[in-house]
């Protein structure tokens, strides 16, 4: 299907994406996929904020303003703008087929960035996610326990989030900084070998 095919992957979201990358990640090296490029398009407000219009967003399906307010929720306009440029980056290799420096090229042009403190939460939100997920699908009253998972989310969000930011600033950030360091590195690159 891939093998030994060049392959770029292309993410929208908006902070918690690399549980999800490293699942693509995977499937492409296990169909000998080459992995050559990754481009993460992100909400670029801050996490409380994102959080909020998100769930404006998602719960409403409204992507505009909330209250005429706040940022709009989502990767911005000027980001999608921007692709182009990301895509000239990527022609330029395909005509050359010179694949190896895309993806420096592409953190160079800030198309992707893994922030260690957002890397450190999403290691332990997936697992309760799974969770809640497992939950909600064996429910009847699927409605009901949504909303639950959406008190949840911002008890979660305003309450939970900042205690473990500010324990991983003074804890784990300083202990582990160079183990973290190379776990950002492996997510910000690629498998180039299938």
């Amino acid at each position: 299907m891939i093998s030994q095919t060049p392959v770029i992957t292309i993410c929208g979201a908006r902070n918690m994406w690399i549980s999800a990358h490293s699942r693509i990640r995977n499937w492409i090296k296990e169909n000998k996929g080459i992995h050559v490029g990754s481009l993460v398009l992100r909400d670029r407000n801050n996490n409380l904020i994102s959080g909020i219009t998100i769930q404006y967003w998602l719960f409403k399906g409204k992507k505009d303003k909330m209250f005429g307010v706040f940022p709009k929720p989502g990767v911005s306009d000027a980001d999608i703008e921007n692709c182009k440029n990301f895509g000239a980056v990527a022609c330029e290799s395909l005509l050359k087929n010179e694949w190896d420096s895309l993806q420096q090229k592409w953190i160079n042009q800030d198309g992707i960035y893994v922030s260690k403190r957002l890397m450190f939460v999403e290691g332990r939100a997936i697992k309760i996610f799974t969770m809640w997920a497992k939950l909600i699908r064996g429910k009847q009253n699927r409605k009901l326990w949504i909303n639950i998972f959406r008190i949840y989310l911002l008890f979660a969000l305003f309450l939970l989030s900042p205690i473990v930011i500010l324990l991983f600033t003074i804890i784990i950030l300083p202990l582990f900084n160079k183990s973290l360091n190379r776990q950002k590195d492996f997510h910000e690159g690629v498998n180039l070998q299938p």
